[in-house]
C-alpha cells in the first residue's frame, strides 16, 4: 500500500535540518534545504483519501442518486428539467416547427395549435434522441443531471 507525506511535518523537518547547518556555517548544505522547502512549497498536491473510504462513499452516492431517481421519476411533475438529456425546445425558431388551425377530427375547427401542445415523442426533432418514448417507457431515457447542471 503506497504511503503519503504530511508535508507540513516535512517542512518542519527540512527547516530544522536548514537551522542545524547554518549554526554549523554550512550554507550550501543549508541551501540546498532551502531548495527542498520551495521545492515542496511549490509541488501541487492532493488531499488523499484511502482507496476503501472513496469506493464506500462512491458507492453511498451512487445508492442515493439511484434513489434521487426513483423520487424524481414517481412524484415531479416536470422531469425533463432534472435530466442531463434535455432538449430544449427552440419554438418557432425550430427548423421542425409546425403549427396550424382545427383537429383532424374537425371537432375543433377554430382551435389554434403548434407542436408545442403535443408530446415530446411526436416532435421530430426528438426522434432519435433519449428522450423520444422516455415518459411513456418508465422514463427509459432519464439520466439525472448534476447537482451543477452538468452530467
Amino acid at each position: 500500500m503506497p504511503r503519503y507525506i504530511d508535508v507540513d511535518h516535512v517542512n518542519e523537518q527540512l527547516k530544522k535540518w536548514k537551522r542545524g547547518c547554518e549554526e554549523d556555517n554550512s550554507e550550501e548544505a543549508a541551501d540546498s534545504f532551502q531548495d527542498c522547502i520551495h521545492l515542496i512549497r511549490d509541488t501541487h498536491t492532493a488531499d488523499v483519501v484511502p482507496r476503501a473510504e472513496y469506493e464506500k462513499v462512491k458507492a453511498e452516492n451512487e445508492e442515493l442518486k439511484r434513489r434521487l431517481e426513483r423520487v424524481i421519476k414517481d412524484n415531479c411533475e416536470d422531469i425533463c428539467k432534472h435530466c442531463k438529456n434535455q432538449i430544449e425546445c427552440k419554438s418557432k425558431e425550430c427548423e421542425a416547427y409546425v403549427s396550424g388551425v382545427g383537429d383532424i377530427d374537425g371537432k375543433y375547427p377554430t382551435m389554434k395549435w403548434s407542436c408545442e401542445d403535443f408530446d415530446f415523442g411526436t416532435c421530430p426533432m426528438m426522434e432519435k434522441t433519449p428522450c423520444n418514448g422516455c415518459v411513456d417507457n418508465d422514463y427509459c431515457g432519464f439520466k439525472l443531471r448534476d447537482a451543477q447542471g452538468e452530467d
